[in-house]
């Protein structure tokens, strides 16, 4: 299984920093370096998710560097605090979506936001040869997903979510999804994570997810976390 997927979801739980710092990220005398990107002609419109800013970044990306190879890609969704101005089966506006790529010894990193689908930042950080192997051993292909980001974040809400963030919405209104190769079946799917906040305990979240092929939800775990009081 690969282990490097889920950095850039750790990132977005963190704050959207492109850092990119932990144990599988190893520092060099290199600095991160910003990267140039282009702007949309226009702003995107409609329910924006990971295939939606793809062409622009995928651009972006081959300008870097023409060996450029999709690594890691993550959504965030940011929920309004009053779970009923979302209708049921939509997505609001808000939240982020993060795109890794590798080429050589250098993963690039590019921060987009949802509301528009134009690039906000773009890293170049230095990476090892161990960690490009382990990388390069599971190309992201979103193509071979039945069910795109989007539809996939609203049938699992529909699913799952929505219930989950009606009990306390001011304490629930992140949820993230990634691919990932799933530990029980071993294959690809969407990895969802709905965030619970506490006042003085640790934040824990309910996970799930859904197969690329079948469209099957499964691995839910933690959907009855009680409300913090």
């Amino acid at each position: 299984m690969k282990k490097l997927i889920p950095i850039i979801l750790i990132v977005v739980l963190l704050g959207g920093q492109l850092a990119i710092i932990g144990s599988n990220v190893v520092s060099t005398n290199k600095h991160n370096e910003q990267v140039a990107y282009a702007a949309l002609p226009e702003p995107l419109s409609g329910e924006i998710g990971i295939e939606q800013v793809l062409p622009n970044a995928n651009q972006t990306a081959l300008a870097w560097n023409s060996d450029a190879v999709l690594v890691q890609a993550s959504m965030q969704i940011d929920w309004p605090t009053d779970w009923s101005v979302v209708t049921q089966g939509t997505l609001p506006p808000g939240g982020w979506v993060l795109l890794g790529y590798v080429s050589g010894n250098a993963l690039l990193t590019m921060r987009i936001e949802r509301g528009g689908g134009n690039i906000v930042q773009a890293v170049e950080t230095p990476i090892t040869d161990e960690v490009a192997t382990d990388y390069l051993a599971n190309p992201i292909d979103l193509s071979a997903a039945n069910q795109p980001a989007v539809d996939a974040a609203k049938a699992f809400d529909i699913a799952q979510g929505s219930t989950f963030r009606q009990q306390c919405p001011a304490m629930r209104g992140q949820s993230y999804l990634h691919p990932a190769i799933s530990a029980a079946t071993g294959q690809w799917v969407w990895s969802f994570l709905y965030i619970n906040r506490r006042a003085n305990d640790p934040t824990q979240y309910m996970s799930g997810e859904m197969d690329w092929a079948t469209g099957t939800i499964d691995q839910v775990v933690d959907a009855d976390l009680p409300c913090d009081a």
